[in-house]
């Protein structure tokens, strides 16, 4: 019940995003298992919020401010208060990290571990590009790449861009099909 409740809000954020242009995809397996880590390390309680690049031209702070208060949605499961200056409930080694502009080589092990390439320069293009991933201890358990075409951090295509990439950072275990990992 609880991947049929999923499944629906994946399906209408899709259709959310056919309209207004982010895409995404998660660049992981999806039966790769988070419920625990994610019921351990963030349910209920702040998480650290790495943000690592800036597509547009305002100040760095203001931007990240942007990208913590995007990142507040919650869908399906107790929340999460993913946070630039997180308090004494954050989980040490449990972290939120989301690079814009990143090279075409780096994944989620680099960015959970903190090997960052200089981001690749925007020229003046309105696409942002983002690598985000939910890291347990240096480790990507869950990444996601997207983009989507925005003039700005409060343009509803960004803020759409950041939602839809936490949900799916975020997303429920997909039950085991007890064919032992076959497929069949």
């Amino acid at each position: 019940m609880r991947f049929c409740r999923y499944l629906a809000s994946v399906i209408a954020v899709g259709a959310l995003a056919a309209c207004s242009g982010p895409l995404t995809r998660d660049v992981g397996s999806p039966f790769n298992k988070i419920d625990g880590l994610y019921g351990y390390g963030a349910s209920g309680r702040d998480l650290r919020l790495s943000v690592r690049g800036n597509p547009f031209a305002l100040p760095d702070d203001s931007f990240d401010k942007t990208v913590e208060t995007a990142s507040q949605v919650q869908v399906l499961r107790a929340p999460t208060h993913p946070t630039l200056t997180p308090d004494a409930s954050a989980r040490h080694g449990y972290e939120l990290a989301f690079l814009f502009s990143p090279a075409a080589t780096q994944d989620g092990e680099d960015l959970c571990q903190g090997r960052i390439e200089e981001p690749r320069p925007t020229s003046g293009r309105s696409t942002v590009h983002v690598l985000a991933a939910f890291c347990v201890a240096g480790l990507a358990k869950t990444e996601v790449t997207g983009e989507a075409e925005a003039t700005g951090p409060n343009d509803e295509r960004f803020q759409g861009l950041i939602q839809q990439v936490v949900m799916q950072l975020f997303r429920p275990d997909l039950p085991d099909s007890g064919d032992g990992g076959t497929g069949r």
